[in-house]
């Protein structure tokens, strides 16, 4: 009886169940009752707005120009142009352009104290205006399901304001929320889409209704999707209770009912949801990058709006260059943000500049996102943040991790991992360890989506995906329309608070990012362990779509390298004017942040729009424009300004100078003029030690360019230097501080009836006459050929194929593991098909360097011509490759099919390499058919392997012993143009014995992609080498730059490069006197021991050189800060020779 009498008092008193027992016809009765579609003449919809009036004036103006035109004109300006009467029905376009509207009405008396909207439907984005030009609201229209077509005039319509003519402005841009794909929305853009003025009136808008309307609207939900519940039968007859009370005109009692329901609360015990609004904005994707600024404007301004009337919204915001965006262009909108983000409401989280790609920008481009968007919130926002906010990327490097750390942050989201097509990752909050062990907390928001919408389908979802049950209590729910941005809406927060706390859901809660994080850290000791790179099983085309702008990325990244240690050498020795280096170094962080807007994870990936290409081509032009002429001011600085110093200093010198931007002796074939070599000779002819040895040894005429001739030389590490005459030597890399000639063993070529064979100190190949490497092998294991394979079958290398590439969905995203079936050999004997173009033929025969030339067709609209080199100096055989490529949906790859066995391979990625499965054991393994590596990729076994370099190249496979590197792609979708044209690029195979590590692949990676800069008729002041270089095998300097906002520091970003620990010793310039540890955002951490010698060095040390004593880790970055100013007193230790008591000094005394 007492149970009985329990359940009595758990009813709802004020409901009645349906006595109709057909649980359907009472679900869908609730349905149609709010439908927007169905009885909206009769339906609870069809009240929402009792009363409508047409605007009295509507008035049109159309912007001159295209896309972005709108960013030459002043707000000011447009409202003081001409309008011309329009109506509704009418057409505007074409797509991309800008139109604007001057709306005109009165409010008419009788509506005084109701709430007042404008409604506006273009079928397009709009921006709503008032005359003191201050954005007001978004109005997109464009899409079903991203409808925001209201404005709130006012809750309360004052009397006094009633039959005032009222004057609006409405900026109508002609594209969609998701562009203006022809028939798809991927599809490349239809350039003349017109839009539809549908709807411009005015309106009451019933507050009682609408909350009535919301209500039978979770009813509904909370009914279907608890279905069989308990509580969802309890929802279902509460909402049916009210429609009955409703229709009798008792909205009292309808009201009562869904009070009584909503104040049932969840149990303690229930996962909290915590409710983040945001809005993902890609800032380029089917839309230009000037559309994205309008975006950033229309969806933050709704957002501000909406904070007004629901205090409880928390909106989180990331990508720096958003804000700095809206900044410029919107200043008014911008203050208003700011005050939203002093009192928590409006909260910056990412870190980065851009939400960028997360596999494919090099490591100090992944500083550099982190350096510059930091600096942005501190300066702006007076503080950083601490959450790494990546939802909506291709893959997650292994050692981002680490990277977040460097930059002090401890928490990561993200959410694509969800989109996985064959393995469904197995949590939602863990420890995400990098490849050097570093680890942060991460977390995907299990609704598996950052657009939610805030409905009780979601909410249910996010409780029943989530895989962490029992070790977490907390997940996060992101809500707002995303990707084309948009918000959240009024909708989604009234939902939110019937939702918020009821029995048969999760407890939403309204809360900052940091403070999920925060409780999440406090079950950390709950949670699993995930180690290194988080890969994404969907969108591995992106490794190779839009090959341009992954060559240009790569360029600009080395560039930027060069120029900056130009511009620290300027700083260091040329003693500028603070105010001179301050200007340049602006420029730099300029064209930096160019760099790494076109790395966003929608642009460098190659999944954008036509147009958006046309402005990254731009953006990289000028981007290499700066760097040229910072670098040629560096180098004038550097340089004899007086003439006749010039003169002296020439007379009879070579006027060849060198600088080697990377910490080790590189050895290159340089090409020189006649009129070096005239000087040359005479210089030879003086030196007692070569006047019986022939010039021929060690210069090349360049048989195909008149006046010039070739040499070897070995430039310094760190260096900026003249070419020395009178040192000279055939040994290579023995790291004397002089750059000079070399005099290597010389290269050899051979021809036979079949093929050729070409041969240095290092290595020797056989090639055939249509290009495929039928020999390889290095010189110290000469009779292992690395494609002879088991048994008598023989692989080949330099195997250019193509494969059809037809995805399920996403064009330029995607390639399918299908692909692999429909592999054809270009340039095989067996293809009777091939077309040869250019016979092969040496082009270039010498003591220096030899290469070879040939042709041949791909398709009657494609070809390839490649030059295969090989020098002195180099331990690769360099393929220099031409393809005109104009094919549909087709994967151009180059394999070597290696005799090599090894259960994995060895890809470069930022600041370190991972391994890879070469099998299919697993599900995880087959998955991982195309992955993305950077400069190199290797594949070894014991004593013997092979590497392959390349310059601008991200996609590789490796199957087997087979190692693949992805060259061009075809895709339609959405730039159908997407790598039609002419593409130069170039990849290199070299051998060796050994393990990886013992090999030179990681060093000539580096010279293959930073090469030597060659100054001609320039004399310096004085040689300037070994600066900074590194005593130690194992470890790279990756980057050398003047410190952020300081003309007298140096930043010196070093990592381990082959997966150990390791004890190094960075070697400085005289003109350092303190040294320190420091983060990525240059603050200080711990004092370094700066010492007078190497103690573990066999010479000794008269140059005035300092000494750092480093330890690193495994794949460790750290970041060293060195002064050098003139009024700093040097902090310079003497080291007892007679003791190594300085080989255990603490490098960690803190400051």
């Amino acid at each position: 009886m007492t149970f009985q009498v329990e359940f009595l008092l758990n009813m709802d008193p004020n409901i009645t169940a349906s006595l109709i027992k057909h649980k359907r016809t009472t679900l869908e009765r609730i349905e149609k009752y709010i439908s927007k579609d169905y009885f909206t003449d009769v339906n609870l919809f069809g009240k929402l707005y009792p009363k409508r009036k047409d605007l009295s004036f509507i008035g049109h103006w159309s912007l001159p120009g295209g896309e972005g035109s709108w960013q030459d004109w002043d707000i000011t300006t447009i409202f003081q142009q001409s309008f011309s009467p329009v109506n509704v029905g009418e057409t505007f376009g074409p797509s991309w352009s800008t139109h604007w509207f001057k709306i005109e009405f009165s409010v008419p008396r009788e509506w005084a104290h109701k709430e007042v909207r404008l409604r506006w439907k273009s079928q397009s984005e709009a921006m709503l205006w008032d005359t003191q030009a201050r954005p007001l609201q978004g109005l997109s229209t464009g899409t079903s399901h991203q409808i925001r077509s209201d404005y709130q005039l006012s809750k309360n319509w004052n009397l006094e304001d009633s039959d005032l003519k009222q004057i609006y402005f409405v900026e109508m841009s002609c594209s969609r929320m998701f562009g203006v794909g022809k028939g798809g929305m991927i599809n490349p853009p239809d350039p003349d889409v017109k839009f539809t003025l549908e709807l411009a009136e005015i309106c009451v808008f019933d507050t009682d209704v609408y909350s009535l309307f919301l209500d039978l609207l979770v009813l509904h939900d909370l009914a279907k999707h608890l279905s069989e519940d308990l509580r969802g039968y309890r929802a279902l007859y509460a909402g049916n209770q009210m429609i009955n009370y409703i229709i009798s005109g008792n909205l009292g009692l309808a009201k009562e009912v869904s009070k009584e329901f909503f104040s049932k609360k969840s149990g303690e015990n229930a996962l909290t949801v915590a409710l983040i609004g945001n809005c993902h904005i890609d800032s380029a994707w089917l839309w230009p990058f000037s559309e994205t600024k309008r975006k950033c404007a229309r969806s933050w301004a709704s957002t501000i709006r909406l904070m007004n009337d629901y205090p409880e919204l928390v909106f989180a915001c990331s990508q720096a260059q958003q804000f700095q965006w809206v900044k410029d262009s919107y200043p008014s909108l911008y203050n208003d943000i700011k005050e939203k983000v002093k009192v928590g409401k409006f909260v910056p989280v990412g870190a980065t500049w851009v939400e960028m790609d997360g596999l494919i920008p090099s490591g100090e481009s992944f500083m550099r996102q982190f350096l510059i968007g930091q600096k942005f919130y501190k300066k702006e926002f007076g503080s950083v943040s601490n959450i790494f906010w990546l939802p909506d990327t291709f893959g997650y490097s292994g050692q981002i991790p680490q990277i977040c750390r460097h930059f002090d942050i401890p928490y990561f989201l993200t959410q694509k991992l969800s989109w996985n097509l064959v393995n469904e990752f197995p949590h939602h909050t863990f420890i995400w360890e990098g490849i050097d062990g570093s680890s942060v907390l991460a977390h995907f928001p299990p609704g598996n989506s950052y657009e939610l919408n805030v409905n009780v389908e979601e909410v249910i979802r996010t409780e029943k995906n989530l895989k962490d049950k029992g070790r977490v209590s907390i997940a996060a729910f992101l809500y707002g329309y995303g990707d084309g941005g948009g918000g959240p809406t009024q909708d989604m927060l009234e939902r939110a608070r019937r939702l918020e706390n009821i029995d048969g859901c999760s407890k939403l809660v309204h809360m900052t990012p940091g403070q999920m994080f925060e409780r999440m850290s406090e079950e950390r000791r709950n949670l699993c362990r995930w180690t290194g790179e988080l890969y994404l099983e969907l969108h591995n085309g992106t490794y190779t779509s839009q090959a341009k702008t992954k060559y240009y990325n790569r360029l600009c990244e080395f560039e930027l390298r060069k120029t900056e240690f130009l511009l620290f050498l300027v700083s260091l020795y040329a003693r500028a004017e603070p105010s001179e280096i301050k200007s340049k170094q602006e420029v730099c962080e300029a064209v930096w942040k160019k760099v790494l807007l076109n790395q966003f994870h929608d642009v460098l990936p190659g999944s954008s729009i036509g147009m958006v290409y046309q402005d990254t081509d731009k953006a990289y032009e000028e981007i290499l424009a700066v760097t040229r002429e910072v670098s040629q001011y560096s180098v004038k600085r550097l340089s004899l300004e007086d003439e006749e110093t010039v003169k002296t200093a020439s007379m009879g010198k070579v006027m060849i100078s060198i600088m080697n931007a990377l910490p080790w002796p590189v050895s290159k074939v340089i090409e020189i003029n006649d009129v070096h070599l005239q000087k040359i000779e005479e210089e030879f002819s003086m030196l007692d030690s070569f006047k019986d040895r022939s010039i021929d040894r060690f210069i090349q005429k360049n048989s195909n360019k008149n006046g010039s001739s070739y040499i070897a030389i070995e430039a310094a590490p760190t260096s900026f230097s003249n070419l020395n005459i009178d040192v000279m030597s055939n040994e290579l890399g023995t790291g004397l501080c002089k750059t000079r000639i070399l005099t290597p063993h010389p290269v050899k070529i051979e021809e036979t009836f079949s093929d050729f064979v070409l041969e240095n100190q290092f290595l020797r190949a056989r090639i055939s006459k249509i290009g495929e490497i039928l020999e390889l092998s290095h010189k110290d294991n000469s009779q292992r050929n690395v494609f002879e394979r088991r048994g008598s079958s023989i692989g080949k290398g330099n195997v250019i194929t193509i494969y059809d590439d037809v995805p399920l969905f996403w064009d330029a995203w995607d390639i399918m593991d299908y692909h692999t079936e429909t592999r054809y050999v270009l340039n095989s004997k067996e293809n009777a098909k091939m077309e040869i173009i250019q016979p092969m033929q040496i082009l270039v025969n010498g003591v220096l360097k030899t290469t070879l030339q040939y042709s041949f067709r791909i398709s009657s609209s494609s070809f390839i011509k490649q030059k295969i080199s090989l020098s002195a100096v180099d331990p690769f055989l360099s393929f220099e490759t031409e393809v005109e490529w104009h094919e549909l949906h087709k994967l151009l790859k180059v394999e070597f099919e290696t005799g090599i066995l090894s259960r994995n391979a060895s890809y470069d990625i930022q600041f370190g390499h991972v391994e890879r499965p070469t099998h299919k054991n697993t599900t995880w393994d087959s998955a991982k058919f195309e992955v993305c590596g950077h400069k190199w990729a290797n594949i070894s076994e014991y004593g013997c392997g092979l590497s392959i370099l390349n310059d601008c190249k991200y996609g590789w496979s490796c199957n087997g012993g087979t190692l693949a590197l992805s060259l061009l792609r075809a895709p339609k979708a959405p730039d159908d143009q997407c790598d039609m044209g002419t593409h130069f690029f170039k990849y290199a195979v070299l051998p060796h014995t050994g393990s990886l590590q013992e090999s030179p692949t990681m060093k000539s990676a580096y010279e293959y992609n930073c090469e030597l800069s060659v100054f001609h008729e320039l004399p310096f002041q004085s040689s300037i080498s070994n600066i900074i270089q590194i005593e130690g095998g194992g470890v790279m300097i990756e980057s050398i730059k003047l410190a952020e906002d300081s003309c007298d520091s140096a930043v010196i970003r070093l990592y381990e490069m082959f997966g150990g620990s390791r004890v190094v010793w960075l070697r400085v310039a005289p003109e350092f006197k303190k040294a320190y540890r420091s983060n990525g955002m240059e603050k200080l951490i711990s004092s370094l021991p700066l010492f007078d010698r190497n103690p573990e060095a066999k010479e000794k040390n008269d140059s005035g050189f300092g000494y750092i004593k480093l330890h690193f880790h495994s794949f460790e970055i750290q970041t060293v800060l060195l002064v050098f100013s003139s009024s700093v007193e040097s902090e310079r230790q003497t080291i007892d020779c007679s003791s190594n008591s300085c080989l255990n000094h603490d490098s960690e005394s803190q400051l």
